[in-house]
């Protein structure tokens, strides 16, 4: 009986001999965005022009929480960021797209 060394090995050359380990991804590219544009990223989703949707929360002056989603362009820019105008704490617990284009 094999051990469980020889098996993964096997198993690793197999992979590797029909093509089903592929190489590490590339980063297409990388952002980083201030606490006061968004501190809590819960969801991001992928939009029809290839940029993405991110959902999160940030806070105000004060210390309250608002809502913040922000559009991404493909290449990793904000398009638009919208912020909620609630005089309140909210809590962002995901976030999608709609069919008609909108989040």
């Amino acid at each position: 009986m094999l051990n469980t060394y020889a098996m993964s090995a096997a198993l690793l050359t197999l992979m590797l001999a029909f093509g089903t380990v592929s190489a590490m991804p590339t980063t297409e590219w990388s952002q980083t965005f201030a606490p006061e544009e968004i501190e809590h990223i819960v969801n991001a989703v992928q939009t029809e022009d290839g940029g993405y949707a991110l959902f999160g929360t940030a806070s105000d002056a004060t210390g309250t929480s608002q809502l913040r989603i922000i559009k991404l362009n493909p290449n990793g820019f904000a398009d638009w960021i919208y912020t909620s105008s609630e005089d309140m704490d909210v809590v962002a617990v995901g976030g999608l797209a709609t069919q008609d284009g909108g989040y």
